[in-house]
């Protein structure tokens, strides 16, 4: 069992996968707690993390809910948050206030796009390892060193029968949608001197995925072509599914393939089989749907002039109603990177939305390019935007929480009181509300009392104190009163004063 763990965190670290919370505590001792006393609370992962900008966490603490600054913990597996108490702060059993209570304020902050150019329109984009692979239109395949991405090389081309329109990749393949050519699969081995293409024809290819043995073409007015890849250098005949629209991007998930079918939006297509894929089943949003990915339960559609569409596929028989946020450009193509939205926004450049909650889109915030963003792919702190007659324009991102290899970390938390959550691992009370006096009385019996007699006077409170200083209380004692000093009581809700009369006094 070690080694197939061993496997899956090795796997885990080469394939980039994102780093999320396993809970939230606090190394601050179980008790309560008043104004200016200082609570560390700590947010785990499920790996070391890296911060870029300042992370909040807010805090529940009654009428006014606290937002603590990220204090240490960059390049462990741990953040922490030292929250110190403020006024009117209260709270019974201290925990955050949502899943949503961890963000990276004023999202993500988008650096200077960097360009390389290639010699046709950069129309598709996928990232594998060091490399940017780039559907180059009527060029073909650019492949682009991005080890240094401030500094990309210089493109090695390989030429297509067709046009270039998408691209992925899968071990030592690269697999276009060469549009009238079909499917082109390119031995991409030594990148720097690609193979010689392998064709399979398609009616046409938009785009494509691959999954287990098959590649998946979003064949256009034929729907979602389903082609065995288990030899890549003599793939099988393409199998059929017929869509309404006009397929133009696939992605897939489990055993469902989602396609983006233009005028008839989301074709969900059981491909269990994939010899004889499923009937689609159908989610139209409101525009043209030209690019989709998936992300745990929902589909993301790029929806043309209408933005991103997300829709709820935990039931992939009956998708929910689509949820739009609009765009300024186009959207023509999307990525998903933690609790992010990456959208390749056409005229508009690069447009990205937080959608730390699917049903409730931030709003987008944008990054224009020179050219005309096609496709978008994210690898590290950087966004790789196919842009047209602009070729590759690398963007980078700030204001995050990534892992080692730059992936940007989801930054969910368990539900408040839950497990695993700050208020069910703690028991943190937070209490700011003012001691008052609750009564005034005596522990000396009633009676009349003499010069150098002691009378233990006794102050109640409404809750424990604690005594700083000397206190003084005044008794009022005829011609002169009498100030007495504090005797004792400090850490309970009684302060004693003793009283020695200086003259006779009459106690009842």
């Amino acid at each position: 069992m070690k080694y197939i763990y061993l496997l899956f965190f090795l796997l885990c670290s080469l394939m980039g996968i994102s780093q999320t919370v396993t809970g939230v505590t606090s190394t601050t001792s179980n008790g309560s707690y008043k104004q200016g006393q200082t609570i560390a609370i700590t947010i785990g992962f499920t790996s070391a993390v890296y911060v870029r900008g300042t992370p909040q966490l807010t805090l529940e603490t009654g009428g006014s809910d606290a937002v603590v600054n990220y204090s240490s913990g960059s390049g462990s597996n741990t953040l922490t948050f030292n929250y110190t108490i403020g006024a009117g702060h209260n709270s019974a059993d201290l925990d955050y206030v949502a899943t949503n209570s961890l963000v990276v304020p004023g999202g993500l902050n988008l650096g200077t796009p960097i360009y390389e150019d290639t010699d046709s329109d950069a129309s598709g984009i996928t990232i594998s390892g060091n490399y940017a692979y780039v559907a180059d239109y009527t060029s073909g395949l650019a492949i682009i060193d991005i080890s240094d991405p401030t500094n990309p090389g210089t493109p090695v081309y390989r030429d297509t029968n067709g046009s270039a329109i998408g691209v992925t990749v899968r071990g030592n393949y690269a697999y276009v949608a060469d549009y009238t050519s079909g499917l082109a699969i390119i031995d991409i081995s030594n990148p720097s001197s690609p193979g010689t293409p392998v064709y399979r024809a398609t009616s046409k290819a938009y785009g494509v995925a691959i999954s287990g043995n098959y590649a998946y073409v979003a064949a256009g007015l034929s729907g979602l072509a389903i082609i065995d890849i288990s030899n890549p250098a003599s793939p099988g005949a393409p199998v059929y599914r017929n869509t309404n629209g006009t397929a133009r991007g696939v992605a897939i998930s489990g055993n469902y393939a989602y396609v983006a079918d233009r005028s008839s939006g989301l074709a969900i297509i059981d491909i269990s089989n994939p010899a004889s894929p499923g009937t689609p089943v159908y989610r139209k949003a409101d525009g043209l749907a030209l690019g989709v990915t998936v992300s745990g339960n929902y589909a993301y559609v790029a929806d043309d002039i209408y933005g991103l569409a997300i829709i709820d596929i935990s039931d992939p028989t009956n998708p929910g109603t689509p949820e739009n946020e609009y765009t300024t450009g186009d959207a023509y193509e999307v990525a998903i990177n933690g609790n992010y939205a990456y959208v390749a926004n056409w005229g508009s450049g690069l447009a990205v939305i937080d959608i730390s909650d699917p049903t409730n889109p931030g709003t987008p915030v944008y990054m224009n390019t020179n050219g005309y963003a096609y496709g978008v792919s994210i690898k590290g702190n950087y966004a790789y935007v196919s842009d047209g007659s602009s070729g590759l324009a690398i963007i980078p991102i700030f204001n995050t929480i990534t892992n080692s290899s730059g992936d940007i970390a989801t930054l969910t938390l368990p539900s408040p009181g839950a497990s695993n959550s700050l208020g069910a691992n703690k028991a943190l009370n937070v209490d700011t509300s003012v001691p008052t006096v609750t009564g005034v009385t005596s522990t000396t019996g009633n009676g009349s009392y003499k010069q150098g007699d002691v009378i233990a006077i006794t102050i109640g409170f409404s809750e424990v104190v604690n005594v700083t200083g000397t206190p003084q209380l005044t008794l009022e004692t005829g011609g002169s009163d009498a100030v007495v000093n504090y005797s004792s009581g400090s850490g309970t809700n009684t302060l004693t004063f003793n009283y020695t009369d200086r003259c006779r006094a009459y106690f009842f």
